[in-house]
């Protein structure tokens, strides 16, 4: 498995604590969420068909490729990216398999990211409730407000493939090549846009599986309550 070259770690670093303030502050002000320091996705760069293994780079779309982890701020910047896994392979193994998740608790702390329900659910990554038909008003409205923060990472993705049309088709020009131009050329996207942050602001161990869900619900309470005092 081939990684990023060391421009990537050059460019882009975790957030320190007081960038991490300034986004809890955005996202708190812009959904009502607190404690979020950014947003994780997967995004498939389409390859050519590999000479080796070429069936575990068919992903669920039917065509070949590597998958692309971002995670970002609210300046639709990158603060972190993991790429390389064949396009089969399910976001979550992607995930599990990541630098990231093995610094998740140092670099998230007290606070969290928000992912899709791809994305297993801990003290550090907040997930939307599936919805089986039965969810609370609460919870409904909870994965809403989740949804409104985590687009930023769909959005830094389709700015990236906008500014760099490579990204929708690397050719395979040597085994590590496309992998490292894919890596740059992300890395490269953190100065495509900024954002204005907020001006106000309104708070991670190993945890037993039970205070993981416990987290979730703590969040989505405080929340839905919050909404209704206002309406």
């Amino acid at each position: 498995m081939y990684f990023l070259s060391s421009l990537a770690a050059d460019i882009i670093k975790p957030p320190s604590v007081a960038e991490k303030e300034q986004t809890t502050a955005f996202y708190y002000h812009k959904a009502g969420i607190p404690n979020v320091i950014g947003c994780i996705d997967g995004s498939h760069i389409e390859i050519d068909k590999p000479t080796e293994r070429s069936v575990d780079y068919i992903n669920r779309k039917g065509y070949h490729s590597i998958v692309l982890q971002g995670l970002c701020n609210e300046h639709l910047n990158f603060i972190d990216i993991f790429i390389g896994y064949p396009g089969s392979v399910h976001d979550a193994r992607v995930f599990r398999n990541s630098s990231l998740y093995s610094k998740l608790q140092t670099v998230c702390g007290d606070k969290y990211i928000l992912g899709d329900s791809a994305y297993p659910q801990s003290p550090q990554l907040l997930t939307p409730y599936k919805d089986n038909g039965h969810l609370t008003a609460a919870q409904k409205y909870f994965n809403k407000k989740l949804s409104t923060c985590r687009v930023d990472i769909e959005h830094v993705f389709g700015l990236c493939k906008q500014r760099f049309r490579q990204l929708y088709h690397v050719k395979l020009r040597g085994r590590r090549r496309p992998l490292l131009v894919s890596g740059i050329k992300a890395v490269s996207g953190n100065y495509s846009e900024q954002r204005v942050q907020p001006i106000s602001t309104p708070g991670c161990h190993h945890t037993p599986f039970a205070r993981v869900h416990q987290k979730r619900r703590t969040v989505w309470r405080r929340m839905f309550d919050l909404s209704r005092h206002r309406s």
